[in-house]
This record gives structure tokens, sequence and C-alpha cells, in this order.
């Protein structure tokens, strides 16, 4: 209060980093306290509907609170349709103007909720397929227009062209934007109107300037060759027209990506991740791969399932990316050459701090070569998963990393009672989480033993223990409490997610 900063601003603080369920309770305690937590709870209600056990029924009162909210316009064209609005009494009208305070716009989620209102009132819906179309347009129309602080807008392929006001000014303020293609042809379903994927990204493209996420998912399993060029064009475009954007997360592309890529070019300094899952990287152009390595401040790096059949080189001693912080390889459909990898990991000035390696189609030479890598050039290492590791590498990476904090890993190796004893040895004062997926359970004893086996240093909180079987005995529980260690799994430490 010294400092000028009234109660409001405090409340609000403090508010920011409660639970939903928590801030829930807070709307009934006074006005000022209702008047802070609403704005809050109500930034991305279509999330928290999907949280809950009886997701149906919470989307149909959702519907009814946005139908509650509608303007004189739109309530008089739903009842010309014959669509059923809700009755309240006169004087209770919502108290806030609940659309107005959405940040995050899911299109899929308002169609299912709009679905669950017409198929409550169906008793009073003739023509149900017709009034859903009817009552999903009209509320993504109203929302879009109404929320005046978009943060994100989750889309499939609704066709958004003859809904979306190009002059308002409240996109203009969006930040992250996902596209997602439909697994099934939306030309026989329920959707009027259904635009290409490719459509619905040069709408943005011309619109926003400024977005900071975008994720692209490519669900389709058959498409041909002018579409898959058009999709890439208009994902180009709009990457190649945001001045700072910071993330980029392709999923699904089979085709030539170059051109999105080289898009890329003038994103050196600002984009800081960078994920691509199931994407064909065998025709990428070398002007692609120059601008992809630019990106001098890239700290995040996923590369999951992508195909790739010739290694990706650069010049020698080049460094890739010296910032990265975080780097993902997943994978599970073909073989991968790896130096490309191994050349990342050593480019990094040795700044690597999170690593997670699946690595089911590497031959064991080349999955020893990895894990060598990472031992040698990632000193600062505090997460580290990794499946696959043979024995004497586990010894190895607990020695080497001195700083590492979480360490889940799996082994098909023979690890019996000696290999977890001896394991204990070796735990650094730093580690605080440490999950084991392998066929193997200690017994009591054996506990006991690895527990006398820590250093008096290591300060051990989290041991969880897997074999997809048995449950840990309570006795095992037992020993681990007392030296203050717990079994369960537990979310710890994950900066980069």
């Amino acid at each position: 209060m010294s400092n000028n900063i009234s109660l409001t601003e405090i409340l609000t603080e403090v508010f920011e980093h409660l639970e939903p369920h928590e801030l829930h309770s807070c709307i009934f305690v006074n006005r000022q306290w209702c008047k802070i937590s609403i704005p809050i709870l109500w930034r991305s209600p279509f999330h928290e509907c999907n949280l809950l056990r009886n997701k149906w029924r919470s989307l149909n009162l959702l519907a009814r609170t946005c139908l509650l909210c509608l303007g004189d316009n739109k309530r008089e064209l739903l009842m010309n349709e014959s669509i059923p609005l809700p009755s309240v009494p006169s004087g209770q009208q919502p108290i806030f103007d609940y659309p107005s305070l959405f940040r995050v716009i899911n299109i899929e989620i308002i169609c299912t909720m709009s679905d669950a209102w017409v198929i409550s009132n169906k008793g009073k819906c003739t023509r149900s397929e017709y009034c859903k179309k009817v009552l999903r347009k009209t509320l993504i129309e109203h929302l879009l227009e109404r929320a005046e602080m978009i943060h994100f807008i989750n889309l499939d392929e609704f066709n958004i062209k003859p809904i979306i006001n190009k002059n308002a000014l409240n996109l203009r303020r969006l930040k992250k934007i996902r596209f997602s293609s439909p697994t099934t042809d939306r030309k026989n379903s329920s959707i009027d109107n259904v635009s290409t994927f490719s459509e619905n990204v040069s709408i943005f493209s011309t619109l926003i300037n400024n977005l900071q996420h975008i994720i692209v998912e490519n669900h389709k399993q058959h498409g041909s060759f002018i579409e898959y060029e058009s999709d890439t064009k208009a994902l180009a475009e709009l990457v190649r027209n945001q001045g700072s954007l910071k993330c980029l997360e392709i999923s699904g592309y089979y085709m030539n990506i170059s051109s999105i890529f080289e898009s890329l070019k003038g994103k050196t300094t600002t984009l800081t991740k960078l994920s691509l899952n199931r994407v064909d990287l065998n025709f990428i152009s070398q002007n692609a791969i120059n601008s992809w390595i630019s990106c001098v401040n890239l700290k995040s790096l996923e590369i999951q399932n992508c195909k790739i059949v010739e290694e990706i080189y650069f010049n020698s001693g080049q460094q890739i990316f010296p910032n990265l912080k975080k780097l993902v390889f997943v994978n599970h459909v073909a073989k991968f050459p790896i130096n490309f990898i191994i050349q990342i990991i050593k480019s990094t000035n040795k700044n690597l701090e999170f690593i997670k390696f699946e690595l089911d189609h590497l031959t064991s030479v080349n999955q020893l070569s990895l894990i060598n890598t990472a031992i040698h050039h990632c000193p600062n290492l505090v997460h580290l998963n990794v499946d696959e590791l043979l024995n004497s590498q586990l010894i190895q990476i607990l020695d080497s990393f001195r700083k590492l904090r979480e360490l889940k890993f799996d082994t098909s190796n023979e690890f019996d009672n000696n290999t977890f004893i001896e394991f204990a040895k070796h735990i650094s004062q730093t580690l605080k989480y440490l999950y084991i997926n392998v066929d193997y359970y200690p017994f009591p004893d054996t506990f006991r033993m690895f527990i006398n086996n820590l250093n008096d240093d290591v300060n051990l909180k989290v041991l969880h223990i897997s074999n997809g079987a048995e449950e840990l005995r309570n006795e095992c529980r037992e020993i681990l409490e007392k030296h203050g260690i717990i079994s369960t799994r537990i979310h710890s430490y994950q900066p980069f997610l």
C-alpha cells in the first residue's frame, strides 16, 4: 500500500495464480472479489468445460450463458429460425458481458456447444441439423465480435469467410492461432460452407501481422499434390507476414515444405521455438536449410517422427543453434540419420538444459553415439528423458551430468538388485526427480540398501518405479517416505513446456 499499489492490483496478482476451482470460490466473497475473479475465469471457459467430468452438461450451460448475452438482432434471428432461447425472470439478466471476456476462441468446441444446446432442446427444434448450423454460425460470429482481448483462436476447417469481420480491431491483437485440417471429409458433414485449409490460413495472413505462435496440424490421410502445395504456400505467406513470430509448430506434412522454412529468413532473431512432427525433410532445399539454421535465438527444437533418408550437413564448425536449451528427438517411424542431431548438440555452446530422446528405430551404435555426444557436450543438462539406456550408460550419465535435477529412463537390459544398489552411489545432490520404467521391482531390503548407499548430501524428492504391472509395496513406500522421498509421479521441473 505504501507504494501506491491498490488492493485490486494485489488481489488480481494473487488470483492469477489460483486454480479454477479455487478462483470459483472467490466469486462469492464480495463484489470486489467477484469483479476480479470473473474476468480471469472466463478467459478460456472452453478449456475448463473439457476438464469437467460432465462435459456435455457443462457445454450446454455455457451455451445458455452465451445465448443470454446475445444482442437483440441475433436473438431475433434465432427466434425466426425456431431455435429456443433461454428464459430468465425480468431483472435477472447476466451481470457481466461474458463473451467480451473471452481470450480463447475454440471453433470446434463452439460447434459442440451449439449441438449440445439443440439436442437438449430437440423437442422444440423441428429441424435439428439445420438449427445446429444456424446456431454454430451465430455463436461463432458473436464471440468473434464481442471478445475484446482475443489471444488465441483454435480453428478447424470451418469456413470463417462469411463470419469474420476483417475490420475488427480485436483480431489484430491476436497472438496465437492453431489451424487443423479434419481427419474426415467435411464436404459430407453437417457444417455448411466448408472452406479449404489454405483459404482459412490466407484470411489471417492478410489480416494479422503480429502473431507470436502458429500451430499447424495436417490430418489429411490422402491429399493431392495441388492441395498440399496450396496449403504450404499459404502457410509460408502467413509466417513471412509476421513481424515477431516466436513459436512455430508444424505437424503432418509429407510434402516439400521448403517454402515454409525459407519464410523463416526474416525471423532470425525472433523465433525461439520450432516443433516438427511427422514432417518430410527429404525434399528440403539448401536455401530452406540456411534459413532454418539462421534462427540463432532458437531455444527449443522438437523433431518427432520426421522422414529423412540422407543426412543434412552444415558448414564445418558452423554455430547452428548456439542458444538452444531444449532438444526433443523422437523416432518411432523409420531409420533416421543422426549426424544432423549430433551436429546440433555439438554446436549449442553447451547451453542445452533439457533433452528428450526416444530412439526405437536407431541401431545400438547410433544410440550409443547420440548418448555419448550428449555426455560430452551438455554439462549444464537439468532434465534428461531417454529410453533404451544401457546400465553402463546410466552410471556414466549420473557421473557426467552433475547439475541434473530430473532423470527419466527406460531400459530393457538386465536391471537387478546389484545394479539398483550401485546406481544409488552415483546420484548427485542436485537430482530431485527420478523416474524408472524397467522390468524389475526391488524388494524392501533392496530399498534399504539403496537408501544406505545414497551420499549424505543427496536430496532426492521423488523415486517412481514402473514396470507396467506391479504396484510398489506399502513397505517399500514407507521406507522411502521415512527418508523424505515419495513414490508417486508428480509434475516436476519442466521449464520449457
